[in-house]
């Protein structure tokens, strides 16, 4: 019932009426001027005569930036010593500040897909496969030592 209909698209009910369906869409009046074309009233407007007497604000009106989200993952072997990152906590992520050479650093020199390098302004989002708090993500990252660490990063491009 996807187009908001309830009996899951026009059927022979519609055609005896004289109402067509677009390709499962809701049912569509017959054309104008064809035979038993019922002339339907206009629905009354429930907004203040005010706000229908004043000109859109369309021209006036800021454009907004559409953000795209792109979420991507960054395996750091083991060994390498320090991660590399300078994060600040926020709620539900580590924020990237900055990057201070060690693992971070060798993975963007690594990647050949740019789109792949650790920034600064990406959100650390998880680690290892867990997904978690602010607190909980820098506690497991401190503790990874030399081992191989998983870190699923959010950025906002």
């Amino acid at each position: 019932f996807c187009c908001g209909c309830t009996d899951g698209g026009g059927g022979d009910d519609d055609a005896e009426r004289g109402v067509t369906t677009d390709l499962g869409s809701r049912p569509l009046p017959p054309e104008a001027g064809s035979e038993g074309a019922a002339k339907i009233p206009p629905a009354a407007d429930p907004r203040p005569a005010e706000v229908l007497a004043a000109p859109p604000a369309v021209a006036d009106a800021p454009k907004k930036a559409v953000l795209r989200e792109t979420i991507f993952e960054v395996v750091m072997p083991p060994g390498e010593g320090k991660l590399g990152l300078v994060v600040a906590k926020q709620q539900h992520c580590l924020y990237v500040r900055g990057l201070a050479g060690g693992k971070a650093e060798k993975w963007n020199e690594s990647c050949p897909d740019e789109l792949r390098h650790i920034r600064v302004g990406d959100c650390l989002i998880g680690a290892n496969g867990i997904q978690a708090d602010s607190a909980l993500l820098l506690d497991m990252l401190s503790k990874s030592g030399d081992s191989e660490v998983r870190i699923m990063l959010r950025r906002l491009s």
